[in-house]
């Protein structure tokens, strides 16, 4: 019976050390890891990695929770910090280190951090050079299993982390090459991605998630709002750099100067250190508005109607189709299609460009095939010439109009060659 009771009070002492354990872990500091953590985070990052404060917490979790995180920018891109999080939390499997004695990191959750990407005069951006550790101290091995917990968070790129997400972010584009507007905020961003192994690469990731932007124009940031599905993989390539390949979207897209209600992006991309980002793909889109652009009033103008097509206030778009190749900041398309174009008819373009900075500019040759319906409001023309030219050619189909825009989007220069398009002039 003594013995009985002995090992019930063994039992017991142990389950109380344990319940202790648990209940005093999130109060207990781990700051003599800090130096090695911070090395490991540097060494990974490619940048100088400090950290306020380390705790573990196993309610919840496990987990580890790090405040303060700081990483300086890459010297070769300026003095600043390219991240600040107020808390990074790492979820680590407690299974995995109980049966196998391995600690793996499943998951990180990154809250209100602040990103800041640069791009310097020779045209490269700041993130082409994440994970180079030239100009950081290299890794304190670790002497024991908490140490290697702590160090494995440094480790995102590893095919044991599982899990990505980041909320309240805000990210800083700062443009060193000259161009307009010299910087670029957005605020409330979200992401969650699901990772693994490339399934043909194993040294590439693939990554699944959502990015959700709600950036208003409110504190000097910008406007972008969406909510965009991606399946992305990101393998190494020469440059050194980055080959992403996969599809964004489809999901609504909103920014000052366009919008739409369905956005997809699908492309291969590449992001190097010491050249230009570049990349080509397909575009699609639905139900379209360009704010600032009215394309049926300038038709209206040229053709001294008062009315054809839609003409509201912008232009709007059913659907639009084109494939697309791009290299720093000027997207060039090929084989543009564009449903119902502002109420007008069908458009296409063999060829043009846009860009987004300072403003949406654009440059299109294009050509408008008129539906029936906006042919006829021709008849109605005050010139007296193409209402007469109008009205013979009134019940035939396809009469297709020259349609030039150049320039910024807001007070672009548009050409429209009604003469042209009924054969009144060469």
């Amino acid at each position: 019976m003594a013995r009985r009771k002995g090992c019930l009070a063994g039992l017991l002492f142990i389950a109380i050390l344990i319940v202790a354990a648990l209940l005093l872990a999130p109060f207990v500091p781990l700051g003599w890891l800090k130096p090695r953590v911070e090395s490991r985070l540097s060494a990974t990052l490619g940048r100088r990695v400090t950290v306020d404060s380390l705790r573990m917490n196993f309610f919840g979790g496990p987990y580890l929770v790090i405040r303060g995180m700081t990483a300086k920018e890459d010297p070769e891109f300026g003095d600043g910090d390219f991240l600040k999080a107020n808390e990074v939390r790492a979820d680590f499997s407690l299974s995995d280190y109980a049966l196998r004695r391995q600690l793996v990191i499943e998951g990180l959750t990154i809250r209100s951090p602040e990103f800041t990407f640069v791009k310097n005069p020779n045209g490269a951006w700041s993130w082409s050079t994440l994970g180079g550790s030239t100009n950081v101290a290299k890794a304190t091995q670790p002497d024991s299993p908490l140490a290697t917990l702590l160090l494995l968070l440094a480790d995102a790129a590893k095919p044991q982390l599982r899990h990505l997400a980041m909320d309240a972010a805000s990210v800083r584009l700062i443009d060193k090459t000259g161009a307009e507007p010299p910087e670029t905020l957005y605020k409330n961003v979200a992401v969650t991605a699901d990772i693994g192994t490339a399934k043909d690469d194993a040294s590439g990731r693939h990554a699944t998630g959502t990015l959700h932007v709600a950036s208003d124009e409110a504190d000097g940031a910008d406007l972008l709002k969406t909510d965009m599905p991606f399946d992305l993989t990101a393998t190494p390539g020469a440059n050194p750099g980055t080959t992403v390949e996969g599809s964004f979207g489809p999901g609504p897209l909103e920014t000052k100067n366009f919008s739409a209600t369905l956005f997809k992006v699908d492309g291969k991309f590449l992001a190097g250190r010491t050249t230009n980002t570049s990349g080509a793909g397909h575009i699609s889109a639905s139900v379209i508005a360009l704010p600032a652009l009215n394309v049926s009033e300038q038709v209206a103008r040229a053709a001294r109607v008062n009315q054809i097509g839609n003409m509201n206030a912008g232009t709007e778009i059913s659907v639009l189709e084109t494939d697309f190749n791009f290299s720093q900041d000027v997207v060039n398309t090929t084989n543009l299609q564009l449903a119902a174009l502002d109420g007008l008819g069908d458009a296409t373009a063999a060829a043009g460009w846009f860009k987004m900075k300072p403003e949406l500019t654009l440059s299109y040759v294009a050509t408008i095939n008129l539906s029936r319906e906006a042919a006829a409001q021709l008849k109605t023309s005050a010139n007296p010439l193409i209402g007469a030219a109008a009205s013979v050619l009134s019940d035939s189909n396809g009469l297709e109009v020259p349609l030039n825009i150049t320039g910024d989007v807001r007070h672009p220069q548009v050409q429209v060659d009604i003469l042209r398009a009924l054969g009144m002039q060469r």
